[in-house]
């Protein structure tokens, strides 16, 4: 499957961070340091042929075109950094992203 190039940073290739597994984190000894510090996350699809005055005239219920593929998965960036691939899926009424994969 194909994916979008996304930048890690150094500090991650650098420490392997990004091939790290949720039981690795958790068990480490700065868990609880960092277990509840704050990133912004973040899910982008890029919508070249969007202009400003179209999103102003957004409304409930309106779809967005993207020329990317359905098919899939998403980077989910946290504070920047690629940390997670997930796919879109609807929720009652509400959009979510689900992991499919760390790293």
């Amino acid at each position: 499957m194909k994916r979008a190039p996304y930048p890690r940073s150094s500090a991650a290739e650098a420490t392997g961070a990004a091939a790290c597994t949720p039981s690795l984190i958790h068990n480490s000894r700065h868990w609880p340091a960092l277990q509840h510090v704050a990133v912004p996350l973040a899910v982008r699809i890029p919508l070249p042929a969007l202009r400003l005055r179209e999103v102003q005239e957004l409304q409930l219920g309106a779809l967005l075109l993207s020329t990317w593929p359905a098919t899939e998965e998403v980077p989910l960036l946290a504070a920047g950094v690629a940390l997670s691939w997930c796919e879109f899926e609807g929720a009652e009424q509400t959009m979510a992203v689900r992991v499919t994969r760390l790293g």
